[in-house]
């Protein structure tokens, strides 16, 4: 290794991590994730470039994570010449962009987050990064999931996502895990969050069947190692999240993100049940904004309460209700109609048990923490007012997939309001204001 010298010629230093801008041949990557986790700190710690560090795509990825790149980066930084090309010529820092929230950590930051990882690679665990295994989340992309378990399935085999509430009674229960085990025998990866109730339910059937599960987190790693105790007894059985040890924020922010990656993954999505301010509603919302069909079962008379997202997608035509015996090959013919997102999102429609992007949905009472309040898009429509999406993004040199994530979080907040394409602060946040 060559040190990064105050004297050295034709040496950038971009955020940090600067290289000779004609590069060597790079050395072969270390055996081993920890190792090269190992390696690449100590060099962001010595202050040395990085051009004899060797390390893999999946690690450059977790470093570029490590920094605070997003995955709506991916396309940019595949574009820059990939992961390490990007690490190695110094060019990190590009990606910074104060106006979207978007900062670069300096290279000690990196270096202490990629030993948070350390470990948990000495457990087993593995990072998905490569960009054909990541295939289907294209809607929705992660620097990097971090993962137990069974390897990441073919991205060409159909995937079912089926989600609900937590609080679904045995019979609920009884008629997913039975869809599940039908669905999984046919040969379907069934996708779910891993919690309690329906996603525990459908998970369980596919399992019964001997199927392939995935399960999408919202937790991040934790500081001490925690292994879901499913992975160590079902093989087929991949366990994986978005989330670093380092990642931060409310759990609810979060788990609305994970429900995307549910939706981005699946190519038909099943909400079972679900009431008007559950993960359910989000995942829907993501799966519809991704033109990815939706379908429900019929609700049970004994929990009326969870039959709030059924009654939506029946009477704004984003989805239908399907017989408890609806085969694999019946669900993927399934299509979304024109408009199904703008209809599920519009507030303005009488009649309807819950509106999916009204305040109204929300407590009054709800209290607005300080960073909300400043966040970029609410301080946008506080000055310009009302805004479809295209134009937020537009002003705020964001994609609208990225945005849309955003507006997911302040949805959640109680901070702003959507009225089909159109976002405004919502009534909380004004009163905030007024005061």
């Amino acid at each position: 290794m060559r040190c990064h010298g105050r004297d050295a010629q034709k040496t950038t230093a971009v955020g940090g991590i600067g290289m000779d801008p004609q590069l060597r041949t790079a050395p072969p990557a270390i055996d081993g994730l920890a190792a090269q986790a190992t390696a690449l700190a100590a060099a962001l710690d010595a202050g040395v470039d990085l051009g004899d560090v060797g390390i893999s795509d999946d690690v450059a990825w977790v470093a570029l994570d490590a920094a605070g790149l997003g995955g709506g980066f991916r396309e940019a930084v595949m574009a820059a010449g990939g992961p390490v090309a990007v690490l190695r010529q110094g060019q990190v820092a590009a990606f910074s962009s104060p106006r979207r929230r978007r900062r670069v950590l300096p290279r000690d930051a990196i270096a202490a987050r990629l030993r948070l990882l350390l470990p948990w690679f000495d457990i087993g665990a593995r990072v998905v990064a490569d960009q054909r295994r990541l295939t289907r989340f294209a809607d929705h992309p992660a620097c990097a999931f971090y993962g137990f378990g069974a390897d990441v399935p073919d991205p060409r085999r159909p995937v079912v996502a089926i989600v609900g509430s937590r609080e679904a009674g045995p019979a609920l229960l009884e008629r997913t895990a039975s869809l599940a085990r039908r669905l999984a025998k046919a040969g379907a990866v069934v996708v779910s969050g891993g919690a309690s109730g329906i996603d525990a339910a459908a998970h369980h059937g596919a399992a019964d069947a001997n199927g392939d599960v995935v399960i999408i987190s919202g937790r991040p790693i934790a500081g001490r190692v925690e292994v879901p105790i499913d992975v160590r007894h079902d093989a087929r059985l991949c366990w994986l999240t978005p989330y670093g040890p380092w990642s931060s924020g409310v759990p609810h922010g979060r788990f609305a993100q994970r429900n995307a990656f549910i939706a981005a993954m699946a190519d038909v999505t099943i909400a079972v049940c679900g009431g008007p301010r559950s993960g359910t509603r989000h995942t829907v919302d993501a799966a519809l904004l991704f033109r990815r069909p939706v379908v429900t079962l019929a609700p049970c008379s004994s929990q009326p309460d969870l039959a709030s997202i059924a009654t939506r997608l029946v009477a704004t035509g984003a989805g239908d209700v399907v017989d408890d015996d609806i085969t694999l090959d019946a669900l993927l013919l399934r299509s979304v109609s024109e408009g199904a997102h703008a209809n599920w999102v519009n507030d303005a429609q009488p009649g309807l048990p819950f509106p999916p992007g009204g305040s109204s949905s929300l407590s009054s009472s709800s209290s607005l923490a300080p960073d909300t309040l400043a966040h970029p898009l609410l301080r946008l429509l506080g000055a310009r007012g009302a805004l479809t999406i295209d134009d937020a993004a537009a002003a705020l040199q964001s994609s609208v997939r990225e945005l849309m994530v955003e507006v997911a979080l302040l949805e959640l907040d109680g901070a702003l309001r959507r009225d089909g394409a159109v976002l405004r602060v919502s009534a909380l946040v004004t009163s905030r204001g007024e005061g």
